[in-house]
Parts: C-alpha cells; sequence; structure tokens
C-alpha cells in the first residue's frame, strides 16, 4: 500500500519495467548502466520483515544481470518540503533488510548482490541532506584510525527540485514517464493559473498519453494524483482540462472525480480547501478591520497633536486590539500624546 499520492504515483509509473528502464538508465552512472542487460530487469517485492518482526516498504527494489554482475537497484522517493536528515541511514537500513532476506534464501547464495541506492527527490526546496553515510557520524577521535571502521555507504540524489519545464521535455523518458516526473514536479498545491500553464505545456503530450495503449488507465492515475494534490477544486481542474487539453482528457478525470468522491477521498480534500479559503478570507476581514483602526487613530492623533515620531508609529503598530480601543477614546479627552499612551 502507498503510503502517499506521491509514491502511488511513481510506483504506478516506474514500478512497470518499459518506464522503469529509461529511468533507471538516466539515474545510474554511465559505467553502471553500461554494464547492465536491461533485458534482464524485474521488479522485486518491496514489503521485508526484519528480526522483529516488523513490515517495511521499499519503494522500488530492480534486480538486473550483467555480463560481470547482479545486481539490486533501490530507488526511494522523497516528496520533502524539508531535506530528512536522516534518509541515508533509513537507506542503509533498506539495503541491510534486503541482504538478510536473500541471505535467508534456500539455496543460501555464496555472495550478495551488490545494491545501488538511489533518492529521487522533488519538492519546492532542493536537497540539501547527506549523501554519504559518514556525514552523519561524530568526528573521529584524534588517536587511533577509527574511522576504518565505520561503514562505507552513499547513495546517488538525483532531485528534480531546480529542474526546469523544458528539462523535464528533453527527458529520455517515456511519455507517460515525463508526465509523472513533471506532475510530481510541478503540481502539488498548484493555483488554478499554474494549473492552466502547466495543462497547456503538456497538452501534446497528454493526447498521447491517452491514444497509447493502455493510455486511459495511465491518464486515470495520472488524474487521480492530480486531484488529490493541487490546491484547485476538482471541477475547475476538469474544466481547465477540457478548454487546454481536449475533451477525451477532461472527461477521464471527471471519472476519476466521481471515482474519488464514492470511495470518500476526495471529500476531506475538497472540505479542507474549501474551510481554508473561508479561514483565509475570515483572517484578511479581521486583518484589514484592524489596519483601518490603525490609520483612524493615526489621523486622530496627527490631527490634534502632529506629525508622530517613529516611536509612537512603531508602538501604535504593534498595540493589541484593546489598546488601540482604549487609545481611541483618550484621544477626544486627552491633552497631550504623553496623556494618551501613560
Amino acid at each position: 500500500m502507498a503510503n502517499s499520492p506521491h509514491d502511488a504515483l511513481f510506483r504506478y509509473t516506474f514500478g512497470q519495467i518499459e518506464h522503469a528502464i529509461p529511468l533507471l538508465q538516466a539515474l545510474l552512472p554511465a559505467s553502471v548502466g553500461a554494464a547492465c542487460d536491461w533485458s534482464t530487469l524485474r521488479l522485486c517485492p518491496g514489503t521485508r520483515l526484519d528480526r522483529q518482526l516488523r513490515r517495511h516498504q521499499t519503494d522500488l527494489l530492480f534486480a538486473v544481470r550483467g555480463r560481470f554482475l547482479e545486481l539490486r537497484i533501490l530507488i526511494v522517493v522523497e516528496h520533502l518540503s524539508r531535506t530528512d536528515r536522516w534518509t541515508v541511514l533509513r537507506l542503509l537500513d533498506y539495503v541491510l533488510g534486503v541482504w538478510r532476506q536473500i541471505a535467508r534464501e534456500r539455496p543460501r547464495p555464496r555472495r550478495l548482490p551488490r545494491i545501488v541506492p538511489i533518492v529521487v527527490h522533488h519538492g519546492r526546496r532542493p536537497w540539501r541532506g547527506p549523501a554519504e553515510f559518514t556525514e552523519l557520524l561524530a568526528p573521529a577521535p584524534a588517536a587511533g584510525d577509527a574511522a576504518t571502521t565505520q561503514p562505507r555507504f552513499r547513495c546517488i540524489v538525483r532531485s528534480f527540485t531546480e529542474l526546469a519545464p523544458r528539462e523535464v521535455d528533453g527527458l529520455a523518458l517515456t511519455v507517460l514517464g515525463k508526465l509523472s516526473i513533471a506532475a510530481l514536479q510541478f503540481l502539488p498545491r498548484a493555483a488554478p493559473a499554474e494549473m492552466l500553464e502547466w495543462f497547456g505545456r503538456w497538452a501534446f503530450l497528454l493526447r498521447q498519453l491517452v491514444r497509447s495503449p493502455a493510455g486511459g488507465e495511465a491518464m486515470s492515475a495520472l488524474s487521480e494524483y492530480v486531484l488529490t494534490t493541487s490546491a484547485t477544486p476538482a471541477d475547475a481542474l476538469i474544466e481547465i482540462v477540457h478548454h487546454t487539453v481536449d475533451r477525451e482528457v477532461s472527461e477521464i478525470m471527471e471519472t476519476a472525480a466521481t471515482k474519488l468522491r464514492r470511495e470518500g477521498r476526495l471529500e476531506g480534500i475538497e472540505l479542507g480547501r474549501r474551510e481554508g479559503r473561508q479561514e483565509g478570507r475570515q483572517e484578511g476581514r479581521q486583518q484589514g478591520l484592524r489596519e483601518g483602526r490603525v490609520q483612524l487613530l493615526l489621523q486622530q492623533l496627527e490631527r490634534r497633536f502632529g506629525a508622530l515620531s517613529t516611536d509612537y508609529r512603531a508602538r501604535i503598530a504593534a498595540a493589541g486590539e484593546d489598546e488601540l480601543e482604549r487609545w481611541a477614546l483618550a484621544v477626544l479627552d486627552a491633552g497631550s500624546l504623553a496623556e494618551i499612551f501613560a
């Protein structure tokens, strides 16, 4: 079971070998990719049990053979507004768990396969976490060579945060692969204007996708992601797609929205959006009323006592509602500024 809509879309797309191969070829070092026989690539089961019988879910784990190697490729997807400093430690735990599981197999292997861990990161902020496990360790003591006794573990990090839309077009991926990366990077919490730009830019690829084999199913998966992660209401999204892409794609999205509502997966999201907008409007009204009271008090004081000093203006700007009301009433009878603010 996917933990989030981001995981669900990534696993749906790149859990299919035809879409996974171009992605892996783009992510791996060229020397490693060249040594792989991509016709042998297969997806391994991701769920495993550790020694305490707790379930863990790896994101995507692949096995591939080559002339001189047997390789496992582990891809972990990170969708974070802030970098998770401990991702490399979690990856090391995943890798050890995979090796333990392989060592329990019968017949027991003589050697363990090499595992290449990859972090695929997308989000509003760049990835700034460690890629090397030793970066998490305390400094080595001056005496002795303690560093040589520590695990050496490094992961490959590929962040799409600073990827421009034109660079997504240039990726050597399948149509669904490009659209999935573009959706993961640019669509979460997107406002209507951003959605209009996104669908307009990738309208040609979306039409290509729908007309491809199994394109309707792929567009349904993409639609569910868009509907559950953007800040734009479902009806507005369907209207945007109808005008920027075509009616066929908008009808698929409308069917996906109906399915999500029937399953109760869209109601909470839409309610949260409405409540957020209502809270924002209420907060805006309250802020507007307060600013109006501040400006009125400043005008009253300057009419009676002349230009105010910076200190008085700062004090009024930081005042609470009770203070503003008290000072506004005092203006009527006070003989000086000092008397008002005493």
